[in-house]
């Protein structure tokens, strides 16, 4: 089964295409090719409540070679119009990275690093276990300062790790960070009611 859409009208471009053959065995046969692209996408032309951005943005999912993996993947995305969270803008530069899926939705997640406004980088590695609802992420802070994200100025730019671990709804988000004045490290616990699907 194959699909194409295509989207196009003032300098936006966005073109998705998918090649599934649905009733396959194994999720490497049913996948054999995802790929979505999209150039110069503004969030807040769909929405006037969703932030401002210019998204460039290629990303690919196919069947893997290797033992164990399933799927290959790989997202590379830039925004051109980066800004300050608290002026409806999106504070990151790009996304660049690469991932894998096993047969049973295992999704692993390697050296993807994410460019925020000024100097500050985060790169992300780890998992997440869509099956049984669970993350495993780690997160190197490099050097964001609140220039990353906003336009009030603090003095300080933060290094250190931050750890997600847990289901999905009810994760442990564990830090420690140094900001050149000071260090800090804790433990934040979520809990989900999901009778509710609050989060308290």
């Amino acid at each position: 089964m194959q699909s194409e859409l295509l989207l196009d009208g003032d300098a936006v471009h966005l073109k998705a295409r998918s090649l599934l053959h649905p009733f396959a065995g194994k999720l490497n046969e049913i996948i054999k090719e995802v790929q979505i692209k999209g150039f110069n996408i503004n969030p807040h032309s769909f929405l006037d409540s969703l932030p401002k951005a210019e998204l460039d943005f290629d990303a690919i999912v196919v069947p893997s070679f290797s033992d164990g993996i399933a799927l290959d993947g790989a997202i590379d995305l830039s925004n051109e119009a980066a800004g300050y969270a608290d002026e409806n803008s999106i504070p990151v530069r790009s996304i660049l990275g690469d991932f894998t899926i096993d047969g049973n939705g295992l999704i692993r997640v390697k050296d993807t690093a994410v460019e925020l406004l000024q100097q500050g980088t985060v790169t992300v590695n780890g998992s997440v276990d869509t099956a049984a609802d669970k993350l495993d992420l780690a997160l190197a802070v490099k050097n964001p300062g609140a220039a990353d994200a906003v336009r009030q100025q603090i003095a300080g730019r933060l290094n250190g790790s931050i750890n997600v671990k847990g289901e999905t709804g009810s994760p442990e988000i564990g830090w420690k960070l140094d900001s050149g004045y000071a260090e800090t490290d804790g433990l934040l616990t979520i809990r989900s009611d999901r009778r509710l699907g609050r989060k308290r």
